[in-house]
């Protein structure tokens, strides 16, 4: 149920007679997030969305995604302003800022956000307008070249960087090592196969192609033909490159590889995760590679099953079944959102809605378990992440998952109920203006 006070921050007010709970979920997760609007002196952004996680540090991954659902109320949740404490403190100025930045490697999702909530409401990190986009614009060039030349070691006053960037012998990019922190996905087993120091992620090429690509149309769409020509040609190149090395025919699947993979000799990791779906986000697969990864979906010993978009597939040696123990299955609602939109890309909408609606309905038994409650000091709430069966929140190393997280977790009872569920897919205010 719609409060006066949400009411008074001008939210969308869903009706659903079918699951009335899905509306108290919706309204749970709104309350959640205004908690999360946090006020610090010295940031080049405040207010700003706090990820639910430190109050000592600032997240690109978590930002970014929050930036999706915080577009619904601009006005009280600052989504995309939140991306300016990494531009201004990342790529335009120096010196102490009262926060750290945990993980300056962090996906580069930047472009992707700002274009969404461009087509939304013509606004970008920096105000409404084409000038304001020009100056994210500006920004999101310079993040894209800063992941390609990240000084391994670095820190914003978090983590040191761990990612670099590996280029084949005519010096054009052919992957980036990383690891599972540093990507995102903390405790996922995929330097397994080869080892950290001889992977390459397949997520991190993909999501720099999508960088390029979003940067290429809002460049388009504001007039910058010049910029959007180069960097049509680098996803053009990253699209060949991902296409050449790390789809698996054998397998049907996009794996990460190693190091020393050459086109027609390739070594697969052969281990399989939502990462593999990044390359449908960046519209880099064929239609028919796009239905082969929507078939490991449909398989209940891959990412199928109960609720699909586990963390690791299910065959994994690595699964674990009891409680998806964080990214070894768990179920997050930000590779669940990209997994979803990336369907939509594809024309895969009734999968997409279908896997949205399986998802925020076992958030809502989740919200209402009292075994789940127990967890919690007897309180209903949102979780970080979720077990991959039960209505129950997923383990962190042998902990519970963080409780009141919105945060990111605000994808699935806002986003995915307003786009999947009742069925708003798209929203596009540029076809208002001439």
């Amino acid at each position: 149920m719609i409060n006066s006070t949400l009411k008074d921050m001008d939210i969308p007010e869903p009706v659903f007679d079918k699951e009335p709970g899905l509306v108290d979920l919706y309204a749970k997760a709104w309350e959640t997030a205004a908690g999360r609007v946090k006020h610090l002196d010295g940031l080049p952004q405040t207010p700003y969305m706090d990820e639910a996680c430190w109050d000592t540090h600032i997240w690109i991954w978590d930002t970014a995604f929050m930036a999706f659902f915080t577009k619904y109320s601009p006005r009280h949740f600052p989504g995309v302003e939140s991306l300016k404490n990494f531009y201004l403190t990342m790529h335009d100025t120096s010196g102490a800022l009262p926060i750290g930045i945990q993980h300056p490697d962090n996906p580069p999702l930047f472009a992707w956000c700002e274009y969404s909530n461009w087509r939304f409401n013509q606004a970008t990190s920096f105000g409404i307008g084409k000038e304001a986009a020009q100056t994210s614009l500006k920004f999101l060039i310079k993040h894209y070249q800063f992941f390609n030349n990240v000084p391994k070691g670095i820190r914003f006053g978090g983590a040191k960087t761990v990612l670099e960037h590996i280029c084949d012998k005519e010096g054009r990019t052919k992957g980036y090592l990383w690891n599972g922190v540093a990507s995102g996905m903390d405790n996922t087993p995929r330097g397994r196969a080869f080892g950290l120091e001889d992977t390459l992620w397949v997520d991190a090429l993909a999501q720099q192609g999508l960088a390029a690509l979003y940067i290429t149309r809002l460049a388009g769409e504001i007039g910058d033909q010049g910029t959007a020509d180069e960097y049509q040609c680098n996803y053009e190149q990253l699209k060949k490159t991902l296409n050449d090395l790390y789809w698996d025919s054998e397998d049907n699947a996009y794996y990460d590889i190693h190091r020393e993979s050459e086109y027609g000799a390739v070594r697969y990791s052969k281990i399989l995760t939502p990462a593999s779906f990044w390359p449908l986000m960046a519209e880099m697969a064929s239609p028919e590679q796009a239905q082969a990864m929507v078939n490991h979906l449909q398989n209940k010993k891959k990412l199928g099953g109960a609720v699909p978009f586990i963390t690791l597939s299910r065959d994994d040696q690595d699964f674990n079944a009891d409680t998806g123990d964080y990214w070894r299955g768990g179920i997050w609602l930000p590779t669940t959102y990209m997994g979803i939109k990336s369907l939509e890309k594809y024309g895969h909408l009734t999968e997409a809605d279908d896997i949205a609606e399986i998802t925020v309905k076992h958030m809502l038994e989740t919200y209402q378990n009292p075994d789940a409650h127990e967890l919690n000091n007897g309180k209903p709430t949102i979780w970080e992440c979720y077990d991959p069966a039960r209505p129950l929140p997923s383990t962190e190393y042998g902990r519970t998952a963080r409780p009141d997280f919105c945060g990111w977790s605000a994808l699935g009872p806002i986003s995915m109920l307003i786009e999947n569920i009742l069925g708003f897919h798209i929203v596009d205010a540029s076809v208002m203006i001439d």
